[in-house]
């Protein structure tokens, strides 16, 4: 028999949010993507009291993603990630809900009606994948079903985590795989472009993402390519992209992708009357 000790295991999230506590313990969190960014997303949740939380990624572990990924070890080399993050936060929460789904999300994700019906039900989704079209398919299901959604921008060659930010995918900078995004949206899912308002300020699409302030470090792509070589790992053994990661950056993406859900579960936002961007999806 469990013992149901919530009260004192999550006193200090308790006092933080007080009585807001209970509509944090009610939600139901789903994150996409179980590597450097996700990870620790889903871990930061669950300590945070979070009672239902839901894991999707195909993935096995590979001796490469020990070096960023909070799952990753020695002792869980070639194990499916969800399942493996599963057992962890079974082990911090024995009364947590964790669903763990070993699939990629995609087209046929979104056909399978049992799994279709656990995005419906979210409270929040954390897209923490690196695909721009399965990052576009995501973020349109979310929209038509109209449900809370954060983006992670690209994590991969970045070295400063205090550059990491939060904002509306139309105010994003620096980033390539948002920009791709943002064209993909408009092209392929008839989402609307922003309009400027004044200077170089625009109105926003209603897509929050977390991105860097940071230029990615692409200066020797041949040098990683050699690094990468010398492995003799191949794509199998997750060396097969150009950039490095760190797990203090892409910890940092999760960890604010986690303060958003938090926050939005408790309705601790800031009444920010701004009189800049505007929300055009909203007003659809």
């Amino acid at each position: 028999m469990i013992m149901d000790d919530t009260n004192l295991k999550f006193n200090s999230v308790q006092k933080i949010y007080e009585n807001n506590f209970k509509k944090i313990q009610q939600g139901q969190i789903v994150i996409i993507g179980l590597g450097g960014v996700g990870s620790w997303a889903a871990e930061a949740v669950v300590r945070s009291g979070v009672n239902h939380i839901v894991l999707i990624d195909a993935d096995e572990i590979s001796l490469t993603n020990v070096s960023r990924q909070l799952m990753a070890t020695t002792k869980t080399i070639g194990r499916f990630k969800a399942d493996v993050l599963k057992e962890r936060l079974l082990e911090i929460n024995p009364l947590c809900v964790v669903d763990s789904i070993v699939s990629f999300f995609n087209e046929d994700f979104i056909d399978l009606d049992e799994r279709c019906s656990l995005l419906k039900k979210a409270s929040y989704v954390f897209d923490a994948t690196d695909s721009s079209r399965h990052k576009c398919l995501l973020i349109n299901f979310c929209h038509q079903n109209n449900i809370p959604l954060i983006v992670s921008g690209a994590s991969g060659g970045l070295r400063r985590p205090e550059r990491v930010t939060i904002d509306d995918l139309e105010m994003a900078t620096y980033d390539n795989l948002l920009s791709r995004i943002r064209k993909e949206l408009r092209r392929d899912f008839s989402f609307p472009r922003g309009e400027r308002v004044s200077g170089r300020k625009k109105k926003c699409v209603g897509i929050k993402v977390i991105y860097s302030l940071e230029w990615q470090d692409k200066s020797d792509e041949q040098q990683r390519k050699k690094i990468c070589d010398s492995l003799k790992v191949g794509s199998k053994g997750g060396c097969s992209g150009t950039l490095g990661a760190l797990c203090f950056v892409t910890a940092t993406f999760g960890m604010m992708a986690a303060s958003e859900m938090i926050n939005f579960l408790a309705q601790e936002k800031e009444n920010e009357e701004e009189e800049g961007p505007q929300n055009l999806l909203a007003k659809e």
